[in-house]
């Protein structure tokens, strides 16, 4: 009894207790607590591999220019692409516009864990590389834009907006045109990127005021004209 106490009080005692000790789910979380996780080494291989699976931590993502982002409460079976995901959300960026670097090996693979890449441990750190990303990318993300805006949805409008939806890689406003009808009656994919109206347009057309005064925060061209010249 006075060794089990002991353990929970320090948790690094847990390497010299007996080995039922260390099986002990219980003690061995007690002891990891009190030691700022250096106990969970000396837990049994059972147990360590399980809590290792659920332990949370935090990774830091570095630019090429040296600015640091922290990530936390990141687990072992935390996928590549919910790690873009956090890290998009973030910065204010598009997924498809980050590329992830461990070392000099792309982290391409979405669906791999952390675990699986090697970066589930306190000390592994990521590098963050900017990319334009495809036009067809930013096609499907200003069509969540337009279907967030169809839908009266002005908030999602614009985490959309600050993701970069209603913007081509360089920054210039898309104009949507649809196939007949009008545009937010149309299937999204069926929306032509070209000639049309903007999403300023859209928004002083839907009478969503806010947005548009958003929008124009943003500074987009409040002087372009729609299909009609207006």
């Amino acid at each position: 009894q006075f060794i089990y106490e002991l353990v929970k009080l320090n948790g690094l005692a847990l390497k010299f207790a007996p080995d039922s000790f260390k099986s002990d789910r219980e003690l061995v979380c007690a002891a990891i607590a009190h030691s700022d996780g250096l106990a969970l080494q000396y837990a049994s291989d059972e147990l360590r591999a399980e809590l290792s699976e659920r332990a949370e931590f935090d990774l830091s993502v570095r630019t090429l220019s040296g600015a640091e982002h922290l990530l936390e409460g990141l687990q072992a079976t935390t996928t590549v692409l919910e790690l873009k995901q956090k890290l998009a959300e973030k910065i204010g960026a598009a997924v498809f516009c980050l590329k992830l670097l461990a070392g000099m090996d792309a982290l391409d693979e979405d669906m791999k864990t952390l675990s699986d890449a090697g970066l589930a441990s306190g000390d592994a750190s990521v590098i963050l590389v900017r990319v334009p990303g495809a036009k067809e990318d930013w096609h499907a993300l200003t069509r969540s834009l337009l279907c967030a805006i169809a839908c009266k949805k002005p908030g999602e409008a614009k985490r959309l907006i600050d993701l970069g939806a209603g913007f081509d890689s360089d920054g210039n406003m898309l104009k949507v045109s649809a196939d007949g009808g009008t545009i937010l009656e149309q299937e999204w994919d069926h929306c032509r990127f070209g000639h049309g109206v903007s999403m300023l347009n859209l928004c002083i057309r839907e009478g969503l005021v806010d947005m548009a005064l958003y929008l124009i925060s943003r500074h987009v061209d409040v002087n372009g004209v729609n299909e009609s010249g207006r």
